[in-house]
């Protein structure tokens, strides 16, 4: 697809839209990565203090991430002029035997839908969910992909949105992203052999 990248942390690798930024979240350079965010995303005379705020969140959720087995963790934005608004939303990729989704935070699931991927079987399932946000309760989709190759380890990737309204175009847009996931090998273990579920 035209603009989009291919962002790549072994075993997998995945294409995304234009202007998503990543973080490889198994590797070793993650605060570093964090860092380099902050600087591209926030303009240079944000306050010192939101600058640290948002430093700090966004390192918790790559140590999160991290330690849970993930190895991608991508964010995207994109302005609506018609609607005055900004669409956004977020993409985990992670082993499956990793991840398990929290079933407490959901209010209304949709069926499972089966889909085609180069990668192997595929399965779609849309959740609306409640998320905690500083203005309170925010509303909430979360899609999550299981792809299973014919062989070695299945894959889960989790997209996040606040966008309800734009849920039909997010939706054709986290299919095409699903459906690039390549595989070349088995997943690494995660740092704590416990294997700490996150969702």
């Amino acid at each position: 697809m035209t603009g989009w990248s291919t962002w790549a942390a072994p075993p997998v690798s995945v294409d995304l839209p234009p202007a998503w930024t990543v973080l490889r979240t198994a590797a070793d350079d993650l605060d570093a990565q964090v860092t380099a965010l902050l600087l591209a995303q926030l303009p240079d005379d944000a306050a010192p203090q939101l600058r640290a705020e948002v430093a700090e969140q966004w390192r918790q959720v790559a140590r999160v991430s991290a330690a849970a087995g993930a190895v991608l963790a991508g964010f995207g934005a994109a302005a609506d002029p018609g609607a005055g608004q900004l669409v956004s939303a977020s993409v985990l990729v992670a082993p499956q035997r990793w991840y398990r989704s929290d079933p407490a935070e959901t209010e209304l699931q949709g069926p499972r839908d089966r889909l085609r991927s180069p990668a192997g079987a595929m399965e779609r399932a849309l959740r609306l969910v409640r998320a905690a946000s500083p203005l309170g309760p925010l509303a909430e989709v979360v899609a999550e992909y299981s792809v299973t190759p014919p062989t070695g380890d299945a894959w889960t990737l989790v997209f996040r949105t606040p966008a309800v309204r734009h849920l039909e175009e997010l939706v054709a847009v986290f299919d095409a992203v699903a459906a690039s996931l390549r595989i070349t090998a088995s997943a690494p273990p995660p740092a704590d052999e416990d294997g700490p579920a996150f969702s």
